[in-house]
């Protein structure tokens, strides 16, 4: 039933806006659709419905739109790890809780925030020579 509403949207909708996911998603906010005996994420099942499978081991999707609910095969592409993963890098610049990520760690490659990080080392604990957090 979701599959059918999935393959019928891709198939008849050239839509260039955003396809927020209406059904279950998983804990990072990707929409979850049961295809052909197994659980997968809607965003691949509808870039394989259109475009045709993909090497899933060495490629990843990338997320054109930075929207993960989005499904719509038009707002993906079709790229290696490593490119994913800076590109998630590029776009992020606060942490969760909404400070800057303003730190510099291994060569300036990755970010992290600096008032986070001196709020755990101020809970961080020596305890027999580990550390702990109080």
């Amino acid at each position: 039933m979701i599959y059918d509403y999935l393959k019928e949207k891709v198939e008849s909708c050239n839509d260039e806006m955003c396809w927020e996911w209406p059904y279950g998603k998983d804990g990072h906010g990707y929409g979850r659709v049961y295809v052909k005996g197994r659980t997968t994420n809607a965003h691949q099942a509808a870039y394989r419905l259109k475009f045709g499978d993909y090497d899933s081991i060495n490629f990843d999707l990338d997320h054109l739109c930075r929207n993960v609910w989005c499904w719509n095969p038009n707002h993906l592409e079709k790229i290696t790890h490593q490119e994913n993963i800076s590109r998630g890098y590029a776009v992020r610049t606060i942490c969760k809780y909404g400070h800057p990520l303003d730190g510099l760690r291994n060569n300036g490659r990755h970010r992290f925030c600096k008032t986070c990080k001196k709020f755990l080392d101020s809970q961080r604990i020596m305890i027999n020579g580990i550390r702990k957090y109080v």
